[in-house]
Order: structure tokens, then C-alpha cells, then sequence
């Protein structure tokens, strides 16, 4: 077995000594990097008291989750300076030992001191939590809370319960703990979603403490009243912590003080090239926000004097609700709390704040990380920068407090919305597409506007960076491995989007989720990033030197970088993941073997989505927008295989279709049809076994029939469950009318239209490969046979009629009799092209009612939308002709040409020249040509068309040399024919049309009468032109035959599938529900062998051997031996069972069990019954044949008896075989 560390080769041990000698491996490695960061962290922060307390308690916590024990450190420090003695070899020395001994002993006196600490704490947490939930429950303790708070509604002590059971979950999250750089990222709106607003702590924190003290009674003492202060202070911490206005103002401040120390340091005076730099910025930004907050001042005091306006919150209630310091959005926006929110009166506010009655100012904000919904005031300056303003706030209905990477996920299933949202939301493809636009404007907007530093200040800061870096963080050499010119432009870059950042550095990484995802890629782990901030800190401090970097500038960048690095960290934590780590770095072999380490039960489901920093987001979806579909093919093709033992078979169709579904195909077929056919590969099953020439296959295509009201099974057992509606919401719905009862109801649905099912992507992207993809063709097939071969067969059988009577009353019956009989013709004609003129019409009705357009006429694209079924040129042909034809009968009609000849000559004009008979002649033609369409889903009927075309393609490439050769010939012979009686070579367009004509052989000159040089020359252009010229066009039809047949068999295909997408898109979705549901996708299916079941929801057909004979993979059922439960990964090689193959892990010839004797000795005892059921039927024909020879010769009789005899001993000698190899199997 080969596993994911190094592709380590196992297959030399046993499957149980695999898996230890596999963790062993993967222990080391994992060893290795944390003892390198260990080293980098007691180098850089060994000597940095502050530093080291500070991130000392997050260390201990990461450590009482590893299982350290403080008495670890002692037996640790020896191996630890043996190591680096070790690695040094002669350049270790005393005074090395004596420094790492101190600064190992400093660091970890410090951590084993929090191990212990924090194992108490969460010991005593847990187990009070515990206490609490179990026996209390959380609805009561949120009884409990309000009771205390004293106030009326609930809300705030909900909100206090969810905070402290997210604070319980996270310090016991060891995934979370490892990202996280001392912040545990609160969900602020999440948390308090009913109070919308964050209490005051200060206030909150005595009440808390009072009730968690009452809960637990006794037990209560000066140990739990540490743990659970400790628990409460980080929230109170992370809540002081959030980025203010007035810090932003401080770090401009700063940057601004860094550059007039740089350019008073260069001797040559430099200025900014780029830009007007930060000076002018920083003015008109505190300009703008000043006029507009006192805007926003008078306005909320206005609101406040109006008459009938009562604040909501009352009592204690307006004590609780902080102010803070009251954070506001880019450009004046007023940032509120709430998610949605109806009027203006439903905005909680505090009349007790003193800020809040100095400034009128709203409820404080949610942490910059929540997703929030900015209230924008209507004045000039924000109308004519509405575009910008929108790009800031975050969308109503999204919620998290990681929602910035939910933007950039596909699919309902990835976006998380809040369970009392009702608001409608656009379809998931366009809101994908418009938030990935959205989210790279913003990007290129924050940047443009941005503060502008010159080339010489940040030369000089990355100068100085890039010397400071090595010195102080050596293991930074990892990353920063090329020299220092070679990272002008990305150290530019960092700076220019630091700044840019400088009012909320949290949406940093926000705007570009995928920037954060690609340093991993460079190596980049959570460790590293406290180090770049502090040695950037530290190169800044230098620069500007101590008594101008003064304490508010370094808690600014302090404070800064704290929140920046902290949606980083938790970004690359998550690639420690070997999936997402083999994804980022783009590996196709790391990818394979991370699928082989994952747990048979998670191993679709986790190929299907990867979870970072919470969100789910398609893996697929992520490589395919990366440009690496072939990443994307692997994952879509591992998800699909099909898998088995003796105890159950694996198959990843529901976890693919349940993680994507109505993103799923309309994507793949937009972005790789390769990865598409991957997929669909992935939904059959075909037979190695043949009999009777045919071949069994299983079609795994519930979901890709295409029935618009397909329920998603994921999605309805949540129903059914109670996980649908949320409660009391019924009355909500009741109240919001059909709109938000129809929009909950097409959630449920698996497709969002029937215009994203299948076929009707294949045939509105005209994909001729996918249309003779096996299962397309098989559900083409079946829906024909179903239900498009009747209102197919409608339009071509009156087609033909109308072609047929137009043809007989215009020209065959004419003249042949009475003339009523050809207007009786004619007639028939009319009758037909009504009833198709409505029928078509109803169609296209149909069509456009349902959304069922495309833009283009064939290949010809179109600026409007057409319905479907007249983007195929002959059916636009077809209802050309029926209008031709109702025309006809109008002229006719009005000219009182009723029973005779309707296209009498008109006096003195020729017949050709005459209107109507020109009329009736293009309409035959047209006629005839939409008849055509009957026999475009023929295979020959297709490759004539697909041939004569091909062929005309490339003909059309020897036009512009056969016209020169014509022209050239024209010239001479014309020339040489002038003095001569030849009369048909006197002008020179004469002589060019006929040797045309006798290129193409609908000429030939009389030969004998020609003068010598004309003789000559022409047949020279004989030789040339026909001889050579048509060698090489037959040599073209050569070559060019066999790729137009393919063609042709694709096309084929493809008309089929346009066929019974025309005919579904005119029904309605009730009647293609009915049809779904009378399929027997219920029904068990099964392998070749009956004891081996099939998945469920699979239809079962027999074909020929040569049905898409070279387009199937019969045998892709892989059985392995292996029979573990879901939780141990699969085997790195199938055994041989299903597959063929070796034996025990696909190694080769195992020993056989007492099961696989047993099975061989059953398959041994029935071919010994074979052959003595078929000795016994030989003795009754020999029987037969006695009874009839009886009166014969006794010569005969004898003779026969011999047979018999012979017969008899052959049946004994078979019977004795038999008995002895039961005897030997005994």
C-alpha cells in the first residue's frame, strides 16, 4: 500500500503493520516541521518577555489538546541541544549551548506553566458545561440569564448562551486552535442574530458569572471562577480588539511619519514618483468622512425630534448595549449591527450612552469579520460613489462570520443563509459569477484609490526588510528564497494593499480569498505570519528611529497586523489537510494518494468539498476556476468509482449530486466538457459478461433525466426531519404570500429549471461528443421511445403532406383533369400548413413562456433570444415554407382562382418572369428542404450531408487557384483565337465561361476545326486543370471521408438529442414528473452476479456488442478484501475479484481461505453435475433411438448396445471423478 508521506511503498507488510508503519511516517514528518518552528520561534521571540507572555496561554492550550505534560519539557531539552550539536557538528560551541539552554528553558518554564494551567481551566469548563447542558439544558439557562439581566425579551441572554457555547467549542477545537493567532474569530452576528447588538461586558460580565456561580452551587470556588473568567475574557478581549476609525487615522498617521523620515534620510531628496502619496490622500479622506459624519449627525438628530418616535429598549436593556467606539464604514456608511432590517424604527439604540446622545450615533457595530448591512444616507457625494459603496457592503442575505469566502463558493449547498431570511435570491450560478466580479472590482477599486507610495520609500523599507527578515526569522529562507531584486515588485504589491487596506484590514484576505489560498503553495504556515508582522514592526521602528515611532503608532500596526494575519492563518491552517494542501500546490500525484488516505466512508464527500475557515466550497468547481480541469477529472472520477467488498459497495453519486446539483452540469458543460464526460462515465456500469451477443448495462441517471421537479433527496430528508422550515416560520410564509412558499419550494428542487437539466445544455451548446456520450444516447433513446417520437412524427408527417399537395396542385395535377382536383390538392396543402402554423406557433408560445431561448440560429449568433425550437435552421426553414404557403392561398383566394389553374401566364410576360409562378417555385424548394429534416437523425442521411459538406469546405480552398488558372487560360486562348474563325474564343468572358464549362465537363470544343495553338494550349489547361487539379481533390475526399463520418455520427446524435429537447421544452413540467416517475428507478438492480446489489436508483438495458462500440468502459467495479468499516481507507490496489487482477491488494496470488475452498469446491461440484446431466441425456437419446430400430437388424441392435454400453462407462468413469474430488475436497 502506497499512502500520501512521500509515496512510502508498504506493500512489503501486512495491511495492520502498513497503517502503524504509516502513522509512524507521517508522525515523523509531522515532527520535523514542528520541531523547525520551535527553532524559529525560540530564536525569534526567546529574548521578548512581552511577546512570549502575550502567546504563551494560546501555546499551552495547542499543547493540552496535543497531550503534553509539563514533565514532557525535562526529558525534551536534552534531545532538543543534542539535535542542534548535532546539526552545528563543529561549530557548536559553549556560549551556543548556554544560549539555547537559556532560551529553551525561558520558553518553556513559560509553557509548561499554561499546560498546566490550561488543563485545569479546560477540565473544570468542560465539565461544567457539561453539568449545565446535560442537566440544565440551554433554553433554561437562558432562562436563567434573563432572569438575572432583569430585562423583558430574551434576546440578550440568548445571544450571551450562544457566546459562551461557541467560546466552550472553540477551545476544544484542536483543527481551529492551530490556526488561530490569538483570536478565536467570534461570529458576532451569528451569535447575537436576535439582539442585534453587542451588550456592553463590562456590564454583562458580573451577571454572567453570578448565574454560571448559581448553576453550579457547591462546586463553585476560586478555580472555576478563573476558568470561566479566563473563557469570558477572550471574548471581551477579541471584542476590544476590533479595528476603530480612529485607529485607521493612526496608521495613516504612521505611514505618513515613514515617509517624511525616508525622505529626510536620502541625501538626494527624492520624491514620490508615483502618485501624490499618502500627504493628499490622508487630507481629502478625513475631509470627506468629516463633512459626512456631521452630515449623518444632524440627520439622526432630526429623526430624533420628530414627534411619536419611542426608542424599543427600555429599563437595564439600555445600560447593556455598547457603544464603543462606534465604528463607521468607507465613506460616512453607517454600519449596522442587524442583517436585515424592515424600517428604520426597528434599529435598537441606546439612550443611556453619553456617546450616543453626544453624536446621536447608532448601536455599535459587529466586529469588521461579520457580514453586515450598510444603511447608506442619500447625499451627493455617496450617490455619485454608489458604485463603490456597494461594493463594500456585503450582501442581506448571507451570514458568518467567515462570509467573505462564501462569495467565491458555487452551489446552495456551499452558501450559508440564515435560516429566517425569506428574502428571494437570484438563481446560484449568476450570483456566483456576479460576486466573483464583484469581489475582483472591489479589489482593483480599494487599490486604485488607495494611498500611493513612492519607489524610493518602499526601496528603502524592503531594503531594510529583507536584512532584518534573515536575521531575525532564519527560517524565513524557506520562503524567501530568490534574491532580494527578484521580490521588488511583490514586496510592492504587500505594501500598496496593506495601505489600501488601512480602514479594515480584516477584508484583507476577504476581497481575495484566493491570493490567501496561494501561499500555501509558497510554503507559508500559520507561524510564519507573527514573524513577517513583527520583523516589518520592527524595520518601520528602526526607519523612523524611537522617538518619532511613537507607542500609538506601534499598537496601531500592532493591532493591524493581529487582525490581517488572523484571516490568513485560518486560511492556510486549513491546508494542513493533505487534499487541500495536494489542490493548492497543484499536484495530480498528492492528490492520489491524499484520496487514498481518506476513510472509504468520507472519501467521495470529502473529494466533493473542502472545508476552509468553515465554509464548504466544491473542489471541482475550485480547480475548474483555477484552469486545471484536469485536477477536476480526477476528483469527478475518484467520486464516481465504484468501490465494493463483501460487506457493501461505495458509490460517490449522491455526495456529487447532493454538494453541487443545480450548479453541476450547466458549469462542466461552460467550463470542460472533459471533466463532463468524466462525470457521465461515472453514471453507467456495462458488463464484461456477453451473452446471446448482447451486453447488460446499469444507468445510474436519476439525476440527470432531467425532470424539473426533481426533489433533492438531501434537501427532503431534511424536511421530512424537521431540518426544513424553521419554526413559526409557517405563518410567516402565509403571510408573505406564494412568493416565499414557491422560492422555499424550489429550493428543495434539484434543478433550478429544465433548461439546466442534461440534454438541454448539450443542445443548446451544440456539443456533438457529449450527444454520443453512452449515457446521453441511452436517455435520448429512452425519452424518444417515450414521448418525442409522437410530436416529432406530427411535424414531419404533415411537412410531407404539405410538400406533397403543394407539388400536385401546382404542377403534377394541372392539366392531368378537372382543375378542381388540383385545387382540392392545393387545398390539402393549405390545411396542413394552418394546422402547422399552430402547432409551431403553440411551441414557440410555450417556449418563451418558460425561458426556453438561445441566442443563436444554428451557428449564427443573434443579439436577442429565439425560441429553441427556431434556433434549428430547417425547422426555421419549415415554418418559412408554411407561411409561403398560407400566403399562396391568400393570393389566390383574393384573386378568385378558386378551382383553376392558379399561375396562368399573364399577357405579354414570360412565364420565369412571372411573380407568382417565381412564388410557387421557392416555395417548393423550401418545402422539399424542410421535408429533409425527417432523415437528419438517419446515420447514412447524415453522412451524405455531413460528406457533400465536408467536401465543399475544402474545395472552397482551390476556388481562388482554379479562378486564377481559368482567368490565365482565358487570357492566352483568347489571344491566340483572335486572328482564327473560332467564334466561341473571340471575347474574353466568353472564352473564360466555357473553359469553366469545360473544367467542370458541361462542355467540350470541337477539336478538329481548332487552330494548332489553341489546340495546344487547351490541352495543356486540360492537363493541368483536370487532370492534376482533380487528383488532388480526390486525394482530399480521401483524407477528408473518414472525419466526416465521425461527424456525421455525431450530428446524428446531436439532431436526435435537439429532437426530444423540442419536444420537452413544449410540456409541462406535471407531465415530465408523471413520465420520471413511471420509470422503474425503484426497482433492486444487481451486478452480473445476483448477490452482488447494485446502487439503488438505476435502470437496467441490454444492448449489442457494438452499441457505442469504442465509447464504453465495461468491468469499472474495482472489489477489494478489505473488509473494515467505513472509518479505514480503502486498500492501495483492488484485489482481484470483479476486476481481474491479483491476488490479496492487487499484489499477486494470495494463499486461499477456507471461504475461497469452499467456493471452489460448489464451482467444482456443479461442473461435475454438468457433465453427468449430460451423460444422462445422451443415454436417453440412445434409448429413443432403440425404441425406434426395433424389428431391425440384430447387427444394428448390437451395434447400438455397444453405444450404450460405452455411454454407461463414460457416465460411471465421470461419476467416480466426481466422488473422488468431493473425497479430496473432504
Amino acid at each position: 500500500m502506497t499512502f500520501a508521506a512521500d509515496g512510502i511503498d508498504c506493500a512489503d507488510v501486512g495491511h495492520q503493520d502498513a497503517l502503524f508503519r504509516h502513522s509512524l511516517i507521517l508522525g515523523k514528518l509531522t515532527m520535523e516541521k514542528a520541531f523547525l518552528d520551535m527553532l524559529s520561534y525560540i530564536s525569534m521571540y526567546g529574548a521578548d518577555h512581552k511577546y512570549m507572555s502575550a502567546n504563551a496561554p494560546w501555546l499551552g492550550l495547542r499543547h493540552v489538546h496535543y497531550g503534553v505534560q509539563p514533565e514532557y519539557f525535562r526529558y525534551f531539552r536534552q534531545t532538543f541541544l543534542n539535535a542542534l550539536e548535532q546539526g552545528l557538528g563543529d561549530l557548536w560551541n559553549d556560549d551556543y549551548e548556554t544560549a539555547w539552554c537559556w532560551a529553551f528553558d525561558n520558553a518553556a518554564s513559560r509553557l509548561s506553566r499554561q499546560v498546566d494551567q490550561m488543563s485545569r481551566r479546560l477540565q473544570l469548563v468542560n465539565e461544567d458545561w457539561k453539568s449545565i447542558t446535560g442537566s440544565l439544558g440551554k433554553d433554561a439557562f437562558s432562562a436563567k440569564v434573563s432572569a438575572n439581566l432583569m430585562i423583558k425579551t430574551s434576546a440578550l441572554a440568548k445571544g450571551i448562551v450562544n457566546l459562551i457555547s461557541y467560546l466552550v467549542d472553540s477551545v476544544n477545537d484542536r483543527v481551529k486552535l492551530r490556526g488561530v493567532v490569538n483570536s478565536l474569530g467570534i461570529p458576532w452576528p451569528e451569535v447575537f442574530e436576535d439582539y442585534q447588538a453587542i451588550p456592553k461586558f463590562d456590564q454583562v460580565t458580573p451577571v454572567v458569572m453570578q448565574t454560571l456561580q448559581e448553576i453550579v452551587g457547591r462546586r463553585w470556588d476560586q478555580t472555576h471562577e478563573d476558568a470561566w473568567g479566563w473563557l469570558w475574557q477572550l471574548a471581551v478581549d477579541e471584542n476590544d480588539g476590533r479595528w476603530t476609525e480612529d485607529d485607521g487615522r493612526i496608521f495613516i498617521d504612521s505611514w505618513k511619519t515613514v515617509e517624511e523620515c525616508i525622505a529626510k534620510a536620502n541625501s538626494d531628496g527624492e520624491e514620490a514618483e508615483e502618485g501624490e502619496g499618502i500627504y493628499g490622500y490622508l487630507d481629502e479622506e478625513l475631509d470627506k468622512e468629516k463633512k459626512e459624519n456631521a452630515k449623518e449627525n444632524e440627520k439622526e438628530q432630526e429623526k430624533k425630534e420628530l414627534p411619536g418616535r419611542k426608542n424599543s429598549l427600555t429599563g437595564r436593556r439600555s445600560s447593556l448595549i455598547g457603544q464603543g467606539n462606534s465604528t463607521a464604514g468607507r465613506r460616512g456608511s453607517v454600519v449596522r449591527l442587524q442583517e436585515r432590517q424592515s424600517s428604520p424604527d426597528s434599529s435598537e439604540e441606546s439612550p443611556g450612552s453619553p456617546k450616543a446622545d453626544e453624536k446621536g450615533e447608532k448601536a455599535e457595530d459587529f466586529t469588521p469579520k461579520a457580514t453586515v448591512q450598510v444603511k447608506k444616507e442619500e447625499t451627493e457625494e455617496e450617490s455619485e460613489g454608489q458604485q463603490e459603496a456597494e461594493s463594500v457592503s456585503a450582501p442581506k442575505n448571507r451570514k458568518g462570520w467567515m462570509g467573505f469566502l462564501s462569495k467565491t463558493f458555487v452551489g446552495r449547498s456551499f452558501v450559508k443563509r440564515a435560516s429566517s431570511s425569506l428574502e428571494s435570491l437570484p438563481s446560484d450560478a449568476a450570483e456566483s459569477d456576479e460576486d466573483i466580479t464583484l469581489r475582483r472590482r472591489r479589489v482593483a477599486e480599494r487599490l486604485k484609490k488607495g494611498p500611493k507610495t513612492s519607489r524610493s520609500v518602499r526601496d528603502t523599507i524592503m531594503k531594510s526588510f529583507m536584512q532584518f527578515l534573515l536575521e531575525r526569522a532564519p527560517s524565513q529562507k524557506a520562503i524567501w528564497v530568490k534574491s532580494d531584486k527578484c521580490y521588488q515588485t511583490v514586496f510592492f504589491n504587500q505594501i500598496h494593499r496593506i495601505l489600501a487596506y488601512w480602514d479594515n484590514p480584516l477584508q484583507l484576505w476577504a476581497d481575495d480569498p484566493d491570493l490567501a489560498l496561494e501561499h500555501v503553495a509558497f510554503g507559508v504556515t500559520p507561524v510564519d505570519l507573527p514573524m513577517f508582522g513583527t520583523v516589518l514592526l520592527s524595520t518601520l521602528q528602526r526607519l523612523c528611529g524611537k522617538h518619532r515611532w511613537t507607542l500609538p503608532f506601534k499598537l496601531a500596526w500592532t493591532k493591524y497586523w493581529s487582525l490581517a494575519a488572523q484571516g490568513l492563518s485560518e486560511v492556510i491552517a486549513a491546508a494542513g489537510n493533505p487534499l487541500i494542501r495536494a489542490l493548492l500546490v497543484r499536484s495530480h500525484r498528492d492528490l492520489r494518494q491524499a484520496l487514498k488516505d481518506i476513510p472509504r466512508g468520507e472519501r467521495a464527500s470529502a473529494a466533493c468539498e473542502v472545508t476552509i475557515k468553515g465554509e464548504k466550497r466544491s473542489a471541482i468547481f475550485w480547480m475548474l476556476d483555477s484552469g486545471d480541469p484536469d485536477l477536476a477529472k480526477l476528483l469527478v472520477t475518484d467520486i464516481l468509482t465504484l468501490r465494493t467488498n463483501r460487506s457493501r459497495l461505495y458509490f460517490g453519486r449522491d455526495a456529487l449530486w447532493n454538494s453541487h446539483n443545480v450548479l453541476l452540469i450547466p458549469k462542466l458543460i461552460r467550463m470542460s466538457s472533459a471533466v463532463l464526460w468524466a462525470m457521465l462515465d461515472g453514471h453507467y456500469w456495462a458488463s464484461t459478461v456477453t451473452a446471446n451477443g448482447r451486453r447488460k448495462l446499469l444507468f445510474f441517471v436519476e439525476e440527470l433525466w432531467g425532470n424539473p421537479l426533481q426533489e433533492n433527496n438531501e434537501r427532503t430528508d431534511d424536511r421530512r426531519t424537521g431540518g426544513g422550515l424553521p419554526a413559526g416560520s409557517g405563518a410567516v410564509m402565509a403571510g408573505l404570500g406564494e412568493a416565499a412558499s414557491k422560492t422555499h419550494a424550489e429550493e428543495l428542487l434539484l434543478h433550478a429549471s429544465l433548461k439546466d437539466t442534461l440534454l438541454p445544455q448539450i443542445a443548446l451548446a451544440g456539443h456533438h461528443e457529449l450527444a454520443a456520450h453512452p449515457v446521453v444516447d441511452f436517455i435520448t433513446t429512452k425519452k424518444w421511445n417515450m414521448f418525442a417520437w409522437k410530436s416529432e412524427l406530427l411535424l414531419q408527417s404533415l411537412t410531407a403532406i404539405m410538400a406533397l399537395c403543394f407539388s400536385a396542385g401546382h404542377l403534377w395535377l394541372v392539366g392531368a383533369g378537372s382543375p378542381w382536383i388540383a385545387f382540392a390538392s392545393r387545398a390539402g396543402a393549405w390545411g396542413s400548413a394552418l394546422v402547422l402554423f399552430v402547432a409551431i406557433g403553440c411551441r414557440c408560445v410555450i417556449q418563451l413562456r418558460g425561458g426556453f431561448t438561445t441566442r443563436k440560429a444554428g451557428s449564427l449568433p443573434l443579439p436577442f433570444g429565439i425560441p429553441f425550437h427556431l434556433s434549428w435552421p430547417l425547422n426555421s426553414l419549415r415554418l418559412v415554407g408554411v407561411i409561403l404557403v398560407l400566403a399562396k392561398a391568400a393570393v389566390e383566394l383574393s384573386h378568385g382562382h378558386v378551382g383553376q389553374d392558379a399561375t396562368e401566364e399573364t399577357e405579354g410576360v414570360k412565364r420565369a418572369y412571372n411573380f407568382e409562378v417565381i412564388e410557387v417555385a421557392i416555395t417548393g424548394v423550401i418545402l422539399w428542404f424542410a421535408s429533409v429534416d425527417a432523415v437528419t437523425a438517419s446515420r447514412q442521411g447524415r453522412r451524405i450531408a455531413q460528406t457533400v459538406a465536408a467536401l465543399a469546405s475544402q474545395m472552397s480552398q482551390f476556388i481562388p487557384l482554379v479562378l486564377l488558372l481559368v482567368l490565365a487560360f482565358a487570357h492566352t486562348v483568347t489571344f491566340f483565337a483572335r486572328d482564327t474563325n473560332s467564334e466561341e474564343f473571340q471575347h474574353f468572358g466568353d472564352t473564360s465561361v466555357r473553359l469553366l464549362a469545360l473544367l467542370c465537363g458541361a462542355w467540350e470544343p470541337e477539336w478538329r476545326y481548332l487552330d494548332l495553338s489553341v489546340h495546344i494550349t487547351l490541352l495543356v489547361f486540360v492537363f493541368i486543370a483536370c487532370i492534376l487539379l482533380l487528383s488532388a481533390v480526390a486525394a482530399v475526399y480521401v483524407a477528408v471521408l473518414p472525419s466526416a463520418f465521425e461527424q456525421a455520427d455525431h450530428a446524428v446524435f446531436l439532431s436526435k438529442v435537439a429532437k426530444v429537447v423540442d419536444a420537452e421544452f413544449a410540456m409541462s413540467p406535471s407531465r415530465l414528473n408523471a413520465l420520471h416517475r413511471s420509470l422503474p428507478f425503484g426497482e433492486p438492480k444487481c451486478f452480473d452476479s445476483s448477490r452482488l446489489a447494485a446502487p439503488d436508483r438505476a435502470l437496467r438495458a441490454y444492448f449489442p456488442l457494438d452499441w457505442q462500440a469504442g465509447r464504453l468502459r465495461p468491468g469499472r467495479l474495482e472489489f477489494y478484501d478489505s473488509e473494515e468499516g467505513p472509518e479505514v481507507a480503502w486498500p492501495s490496489e483492488p484485489s482481484g475479484g470483479e476486476t481481474g487482477g491479483g491476488g490479496k491488494n492487487g499484489s499477486g496470488p494470495a494463499e486461499l481461505s477456507s471461504e475461497d475452498l469452499l467456493t471452489s469446491a460448489l464451482l467444482s461440484l456443479e461442473k461435475q453435475t454438468g457433465n453427468v446431466l449430460q451423460g444422462t441425456t445422451k443415454v436417453t437419446r440412445l434409448m429413443r433411438h432403440i425404441r425406434k430400430s426395433v424389428g431391425k437388424k440384430k447387427g444394428d441392435l448390437s451395434s447400438s448396445g455397444g453405444e450404450i454400453s460405452e455411454t454407461q462407462s463414460s457416465f460411471f468413469d465421470q461419476s467416480s471423478h466426481m466422488s473422488e474430488s468431493l473425497q479430496s475436497y473432504k
